[in-house]
This record gives C-alpha cells, sequence and structure tokens, in this order.
C-alpha cells in the first residue's frame, strides 16, 4: 500500500511504500549462457562421451576401477583406463590456471555460470578427478555412488500431466488428489517399499524421462508428514506461527517452484546466446577430425582447440566413441566418428526441449524441502525433549536432482555445465519463494539448510511494523546478497522534492 503524507510548508512530500503485493510470477532469476573455453568444451564433450559409454554399467560398480566395459569383441576398457584419459585433460587438471578462463557475472549464492566452480565441482579434497567425483551430477555429494530413490504410487497411466496449483489453504485431500492427478505422488500403502531402484545409467535416464520430475519430492513430503518429520526449529520455535507451516503450505511452494522451474527453462531455449546442442557440437568435432573433410579455417578458433586437444590428450577415448558408434548406427562416413548420443539405436533419444526445465525444478524442489524439514544431523548426547532431524531426507533430496542431472548426461542432451548452472538457478528461485514467504508472515524466523555446494545456507526474518518483514542470507555465517531475480525493486521510502 503505498500512501502520500501532507506536504509541509518547506515542500517536502514524504512517500512510504509499505510493502504491498508483489506480483510474484516474474521472481526467476537472471540467466548467462555459459561460456566454455577450449579446455573446458574438450573435457564438457569427454564427460558425455564417458557417460554415454558407462551407461549399462551396473551403478554398483561405477566406482569400481577394475570394472570392464565391452563395446565389440575387438575393443574393451576398464573404468580406471576411462578415468585416464578424462584426467589427462588439461581442464580436470588441477595445473589449469584459472586466470585464462573468461568469467561471467555472479549469480549468487553459488555462481551458478563461474568456471573455475564448475572446474573445481569435478575434484576431491585433494584437487582430483576420481570416479566418485566424477558422477557428482554438479552436487557436492559425500563421495557416494548414485543412487536410486525414485518411487512410484500411482500408475502412469492415471496421471493428466500439468495441472493449476491448488491455494495452500485447500484441504489436504484436495492436494492428495491432485498430486495423483498431476504429476503420480501419493501415500505410501502398508506393505509397499515403493522404490524402483535403477541398475544402470541408461535405466535411470529412462526413469527419469518417463517420471514426471515432482514426483519423487513430493513423494519425500508425504512420507515425511507420515513419520511426523519436524520443520526447522526456527519455524516451530514460533509457537504463534507453528501451524503456519502445513503440508498443504509446502506443497503449495512446491507447485510454485515447478512453475517457474518450467518458465525459466522454457526462458533459456529462448535465449540467442544460447549454447549448441551436445549433438551438433559432437557433430562438428568429428567433422573437424576427420582427415578427408577437415575445413580448419572455417571453424571457430575454440572448437579446433577442442577438437585437437580431444586428439592428442584423449586419443583413446575418442577411438571408443567412434567405436561405438560404429557399433550403434553401422559404417560410418568419417575415420573418427564422435556422435552422440551414445546409446542403444533401437531407442529413440528424447528431445533437448523435453528436459528443459527438469534440473531447474528438481534443484528448487530439492532446496524447499531442505529448507523447511530439519535435515541436520544431531549429536548423540542432547537435551531430553529435543527432536531429532532427519538427514537422510536432505541426502534423498540431493541424490534425486544428482540424477535427474546425470540423465541428461547419460542421453547427451545437455552439458555437465548446464546441468552445474540449472541446479542453482532451481536453488535461486526456492530462495526467492522462502524469502517472500518469509517476509509476508511478518515473524522472527529462520531456516538453515545445505546448498549443492556443501556451505551451509541460513534465512533470518525479521517482523517489521508496516506489515511485511525483512530477511537476511547468510553463506557460512557471513552475508550474502540475494539471488537476482527478474523484479523490479521499489524504495521502501522515497523522498521526492
Amino acid at each position: 500500500m503505498t500512501k502520500e503524507a501532507a506536504k509541509s510548508q518547506t515542500g517536502l512530500r514524504l512517500v512510504s511504500d509499505g510493502g504491498g503485493p508483489a506480483d510474484y510470477s516474474s521472481a526467476l532469476p537472471q540467466m548467462s549462457t555459459p561460456e566454455f573455453s577450449a579446455s573446458e568444451m574438450a573435457a564438457e564433450v569427454a564427460e558425455l562421451f564417458a557417460m554415454g559409454l558407462l551407461r549399462h554399467v551396473p551403478m554398483a560398480e561405477l566406482t569400481n576401477p577394475h570394472a570392464e566395459v565391452s563395446i565389440d569383441a575387438r575393443t574393451t576398457f576398464s573404468l580406471h583406463e576411462m578415468l585416464c584419459e578424462l584426467r589427462s585433460l588439461s581442464w580436470n587438471e588441477n595445473s589449469l590456471s584459472i586466470l585464462s578462463i573468461p568469467r561471467v557475472a555472479d549469480h549468487s549464492p553459488a555462481s551458478a555460470c563461474d568456471p573455475a566452480h564448475r572446474r573445481s565441482i569435478r575434484w576431491n579434497s585433494d584437487g582430483q578427478l576420481t570416479l566418485r567425483t566424477l558422477f557428482r551430477g554438479g552436487i557436492v555429494q559425500n563421495g557416494e555412488a548414485p543412487t536410486q530413490v525414485w518411487e512410484h504410487r500411482t500408475p502412469d497411466q492415471d496421471v493428466r500431466g500439468p495441472l493449476v496449483p491448488l491455494t495452500a489453504d485447500a484441504p489436504m485431500s484436495d492436494w492428495v488428489h491432485w498430486c495423483a492427478e498431476h504429476n503420480g505422488a501419493g501415500l505410501r500403502h502398508p506393505g509397499d517399499s515403493g522404490e524402483a531402484t535403477a541398475v544402470t545409467l541408461s535405466s535411470n535416464a529412462e526413469t527419469v524421462t518417463k517420471t514426471p520430475v515432482t514426483r519423487p519430492f513430493f513423494n519425500m513430503v508425504f512420507d515425511a508428514l507420515t513419520r511426523g518429520t519436524p520443520v526447522d526449529p526456527g519455524l516451530r520455535d514460533q509457537d504463534s506461527r507453528l501451524s503456519a507451516w502445513t503440508g498443504t503450505r509446502l506443497f503449495s511452494l512446491l507447485a510454485q517452484a515447478e512453475v517457474q522451474g518450467n518458465a525459466l527453462g522454457r526462458q533459456r531455449l529462448l535465449q540467442a546466446d544460447r549454447l549448441s546442442r551436445p549433438a551438433v557440437m559432437a557433430a562438428r568435432l568429428s567433422v573437424q577430425l576427420s582427415r578427408e573433410e577437415a575445413r580448419r579455417d572455417n571453424d571457430p578458433e575454440t572448437l579446433r582447440l577442442a577438437a585437437a586437444e580431444l586428439a592428442r590428450c584423449a586419443p583413446n577415448l575418442c577411438h571408443w566413441a567412434s567405436q561405438a558408434n560404429q557399433v550403434q548406427r553401422g559404417p560410418q562416413r568419417f575415420e573418427t566418428n564422435l556422435f552422440l548420443p551414445l546409446q542403444d539405436a533401437e531407442a529413440m533419444p528424447p528431445h533437448p526441449a523435453d528436459l528443459a526445465s527438469s534440473v531447474v525444478v528438481a534443484g528448487a524442489a530439492a532446496t524447499l524441502l531442505k529448507a523447511i524439514f530439519d535435515t541436520d544431523a544431531r549429536p548423540q548426547l542432547q537435551r531430553p525433549g529435543l527432536v531429532s532431524g532427519d538427514p537422510a531426507l536432505g541426502r534423498s533430496c540431493d541424490a534425486v536432482a544428482a540424477q535427474v542431472a546425470l540423465a541428461r548426461t547419460t542421453l547427451g542432451t545437455h552439458f555437465p555445465a548446464e546441468n552445474h548452472a540449472d541446479l542453482r538457478y532451481g536453488e535461486a528461485i526456492a530462495l526467492n519463494l522462502l524469502r517472500d514467504v518469509l517476509e509476508r508472515d511478518n515473524t522472527s524466523a529462520s531456516v538453515t539448510l545445505r546448498n549443492f555446494d556443501g556451505a551451509q545456507l541460513r534465512l533470518d526474518a525479521n517482523p517489521r511494523g508496516f506489515g511485511q518483514g525483512h530477511c537476511l542470507l547468510s553463506i557460512d555465517g557471513e552475508a550474502a546478497p540475494w539471488p537476482r531475480d527478474g523484479r523490479k525493486r521499489t524504495a521502501n521510502l522515497t523522498a521526492v522534492v
């Protein structure tokens, strides 16, 4: 609400903005397209080749360096040999100077398009690329092999697809019906484990493409409510607002995050400077490396340098990818066939647009659940009556988001750098939604969570006298700027003379 005070004799007019209702539909984080140096381009394409070649390896064997992969009767390699090929690329070495890498604007909280950050996410604590860090999916995890937590409780034929979200004050029974129709999520029946275990990266990719991306997150909310998982201590300590954090409110926030995540995905598709698809990039590399039709003068310098680095530093990987293409596609025109995706010939690859917003939505949903529910581990010795958190819920959120990202790289529809950025754009959407709801509540509250980089985020809301509170963000105890969104922020107090 805007009020205008009476003019004084000095001619000074005071206009105060009390923070009335805002339009939150445009609260999308600002995007930038990742810019690749030649060394990062070579590493990005090499990782896509690796994921495609390892698509049929059992997930339990993905961290076993002695596990072998057979392309045909004459071509076999071990995961250790694969790792050596990837580590020979300069982008995956710790000695490469970051000063030569182009930087783009910071999109806090986690520098979604910072090349130095994208590069470091591949390493372990010793600055080395390992089999465990290779399958992180853009998330700093505890070195665990990827697991499967997708759950199916409603037959897919009952799912109608995207529906208009209900309001936060709608009855829980309406939300249960809405979830079943919208994405197939629902309550777990007695004796139903509800878990579908993915055996390989290929089966995980198939599950991700056939399942609504929000289904596992809504299922986790149903499970958490059934088990009585507590909300964050900073929310439940406020007795006057305890009733505000109900399951229906969380469902409403998840639905809003999905709408905004899908909008951001569509917006990315319309970017004028969007990246070429991996399939296009791989085809251009194939032409570049072929001896008969190489047109080096017409290709960008970055592409030529990336092709040269792949041929020089990872020749075996190029050979394996070329052989896999020959097995799947038959005789090829070029000697080096670096085409994507590397998958079974009878399988129809999804269009990149089909998975454009999946990682953004997964990142937003995972962040909301980690923030609202108590996912911190408690010490073994604690005072009586203190309710323990559920750290397994936080790990499951990160695992699902990572598996959505791994599905896109396995299918060859998106670069790993795009997964890295989209997860953090989803995180920004969730943080903006939490900020809005905490400020509208206008009461003292706080939430803490671990972000996708393993840093501790804290949101502190303080009430104010004119109807809307003020919320602050800190990262590892230090004040941090909020993710920038598409809204035009108006001043709370403006003096006009």
